[in-house]
């Protein structure tokens, strides 16, 4: 059962590393919205929605973050031919100057002029 416990997690890690160095490598931005925050075991449950070419998406993940949070504007980073695969950046909330472009993905995330 030790072997067994060992070997999925090794299989999470090597999951997880994947699927980052994909986000890094190929990886675009667009705005996401924090849509429920929840607490949970060990954080807080963050629920996010983002659009892509007319399609929403919703994930989630575990952070720190306070109940004002609620409907903040984050960059989410994500894999344009496989949205699903996305990542909430913390970095800092999206700036004003940019909530009122057009929704769409950069490959960077865009600073305001």
């Amino acid at each position: 059962m030790g072997k067994l416990v060992i070997i999925v997690a090794f299989a999470a890690i090597l999951y997880m590393t994947y699927r980052k160095v994909r986000l890094e490598i190929w990886g675009v931005y667009t705005i996401g919205t924090l849509t429920e925050i929840t607490p949970a075991s060990h954080g807080t449950l963050v629920k996010y929605t983002f659009s892509y070419n007319g399609q929403e998406y919703e994930s989630q993940l575990r952070l720190n973050v306070g109940k004002s949070d609620l409907g903040s504007k984050y960059f989410v980073q994500f894999l344009d031919y496989e949205p699903d695969v996305n990542f909430l950046v913390m970095d800092g909330r999206v700036p004003n100057c940019l909530l009122s472009k057009e929704q769409k993905a950069w490959r960077e995330i865009p600073k305001c002029r």
